[in-house]
């Protein structure tokens, strides 16, 4: 029987009646359904959200598809290759992100009866390549200082920036407060994440001076419950989005963003290169990255362990 939709009940629990289910229906409804018990972290169910949104007016404008159940494999192969609003296409990674998004749309859509299939099971996408990131090396972290104090009156890019070379992840900096500075003796408490533990992490020289510019900044906040990054109005909703953007607007103005290997990370893998070539142990840098294990401490630094570096600190 084919599923469809109940107007006037949420959830679960739903009465059959002929209409069938549209896109934006479908849509709509799982949003409020996970709205309301939860299941996604904040950041995956607003990204889900927009592509679900765009998924629908694909289908429902681009195809002229009004039943969600109509929707085959080429459709969603077709949404998957459409180019970006703004041109260009999209990224294999963004593809299978895209693809993920509409399967557990459609996923969540059988378990509340609303629709009968999943037209993204035979969807076959490349495997994503597995590419390794590597340090920064110091010239290319000197270039990037540079880049993000393009413009002194913005804050933003410095500490943004400031806090990787702290070992911050994308994750850990938008939660980053002024209590947890601690710049006389140049630590930064950084509250971990799900591959990273809570620790006092280290500042540079340069982190340190562009951090204690935003606690003597007088336009900017300085109560202990205040972001230590002045995010942009339009975007504190997303505040990881945002620091992934500006970090890769450093790396971008910086002319490095266009080699592979380079990605937010290397900002973090650096840092901790930089301690190991100051003498630390590498139980010592694990700790100071907040990684759980000596092996995925050693890939991230580019240490390889039969043939250690030579140079010395930056």
């Amino acid at each position: 029987m084919k599923a469809t939709r109940d107007s006037t009940s949420q959830g679960a629990s739903r009465k059959v009646r002929a209409q069938p289910v549209s896109p934006t229906e479908l849509v709509e409804d799982v949003q409020g359904h996970l709205a309301e018990v939860g299941g996604l972290k904040p950041a995956t169910f607003e990204s889900f959200c927009d592509i679900w949104h765009l998924f629908a007016r694909f289908c429902e404008q681009g195809l002229g598809l009004t039943d969600a159940d109509e929707v085959t494999k080429d459709d969603v192969v077709a949404f998957l290759v459409a180019p970006r609003a703004q041109g260009g296409e999209l990224a294999d990674a963004s593809r299978h992100f895209r693809r993920g998004a509409v399967r557990f749309l459609y996923r969540r859509g059988r378990k509340l009866g609303l629709v009968s299939g999943d037209p993204t099971l035979d969807v076959i996408l490349p495997k994503r390549p597995v590419l390794s990131t590597r340090p920064l090396t110091d010239d290319e972290s000197e270039l990037c200082r540079l880049c993000a104090l393009g413009t002194m009156s913005d804050l933003r890019l410095p500490l943004v920036w400031a806090l990787a070379e702290a070992t911050a992840r994308i994750s850990e900096i938008p939660n980053v407060r002024v209590r947890d500075l601690d710049t006389a003796a140049r630590v930064v408490f950084l509250a971990g994440g799900a591959r990273t533990d809570p620790r006092w992490a280290p500042m540079t020289d340069w982190a340190s001076a562009q951090l204690r510019r935003r606690l003597t900044t007088p336009e900017l906040p300085r109560d202990p419950g205040s972001l230590v990054v002045p995010w942009r109005p339009k975007i504190t909703k997303r505040p990881g989005n945002a620091a992934t953007m500006a970090v890769i607007e450093v790396l971008r103005t910086a002319g490095i963003h266009g080699d592979p290997s380079v990605r937010p990370t290397s900002v973090t893998a650096w840092a901790g290169r930089r301690l190991l070539l100051r003498g630390f142990r590498i139980e010592e840098v694990a700790c100071a990255l907040g990684c759980r294990s000596l092996d995925r401490t050693a890939h991230l630094i580019g240490l390889d362990w039969r043939n250690p570096p030579q140079d010395g600190p930056a």
